[in-house]
């Protein structure tokens, strides 16, 4: 087996730092200007602020435990999904400790550099935390908002067939109805395991459909490709303008407010011997999404 000493330096960070709660060792693992990306929860550039961010978290979970699910190493970059459980004690979001169990799933992209972590990207399921915590979303915020905003450019970190494939299909046949390339690209015996459940074939081409429906120019944009033989990971934003209603939303159906909607997508995928999409795992941030709906959540 090739050295992956990426996902080496990672298993020993989620061991000795965070299943461990121990902010004093982040300079172990972090590079001095790190820079983490939250989606929903924000951005922290520095070492410093990041581990005092996690320790306010941890105080809110005390026994948070991140489990690993699966990991790809290509080039720069570790791919990690987790499953995540705790117990709510403390303050979170305003929300005082429930003593509730709490378990979400999380995928992350780490980019190393000089053997630390320089750069992460978080996606993680937030309003799992609050379903668990029985925090009802409230729908709907009022107003109506002038649609704005731009795309942004695929950076392909490793080319190939499996890296193409993916791009051409967001293009053929998620951002535009094709069935044709949509039943060519999935195999047969494809399961989608995500926020919503599993899902098969012909229910992702469902909610693909719903997401074309609610949102006008509607686009996904693939900004970081990983490849690792049979297995491929993504970086992916989703777009649009949520000027219809939205039938399969995280809460169910939700009225339209006129906004762009931006939300970050983090996938892993398990190909077959014929290059047809097997399996995926998808990480939404359905916390940021929600909010960029118009739902009241904390």
């Amino acid at each position: 087996m090739p050295s992956q000493p990426g996902i080496t330096h990672v298993r020993k960070l989620i061991a000795n730092f965070f299943n461990a709660h121990d902010p004093s060792v982040a300079r172990d693992y972090f590079a001095e200007d790190v820079l983490w990306h939250g989606m929903s929860m924000g951005d922290y550039r520095g070492v410093e602020g990041y581990a005092q961010a996690m320790a306010g978290f941890w105080r809110a979970l005390p026994d948070a435990r991140a489990i690993e699910q699966d990991a790809i190493e290509s080039g720069d970059r570790v791919v990690m999904r987790f499953l995540v459980e705790a117990t709510h004690r403390g303050e979170l979001w305003g929300i005082p400790g429930t003593g509730s169990r709490v378990r979400w799933d999380a995928t992350m992209i780490y980019r190393m550099d000089g053997g630390k972590i320089a750069e992460q990207w978080s996606v993680e399921d937030w309003a799992a935390i609050l379903r668990d915590l029985g925090v009802a979303a409230l729908p709907y915020a009022s107003g109506r908002e002038t649609a704005s905003g731009t795309g942004s450019t695929t950076k392909v970190s490793s080319d190939g067939p499996l890296a193409r494939g993916l791009i051409r299909i967001g293009e053929e046949a998620i951002e535009r109805e094709n069935d044709a390339a949509y039943d060519a690209y999935f195999a047969e015996s494809y399961v989608l395991h995500g926020p919503l459940g599993d899902m098969t074939r012909d229910e992702l081409k469902r909610y693909f459909a719903s997401l074309r429906a609610a949102f006008s120019n509607f686009r996904i944009t693939r900004e970081r490709i990983l490849t690792d033989g049979k297995w491929l990971a993504a970086r992916n934003t989703m777009s649009g303008t949520f000027d219809h209603f939205f039938e399969m939303s995280p809460i169910g159906a939700v009225q339209p407010n006129g906004r762009h909607v931006r939300f970050e997508v983090i996938n892993l995928f398990h190909y077959d011997d014929k290059g047809r999409l097997l399996e995926e795992w998808v990480q939404v941030d359905n916390l940021g999404l929600l909010r960029q709906l118009g739902v009241r959540v904390p």
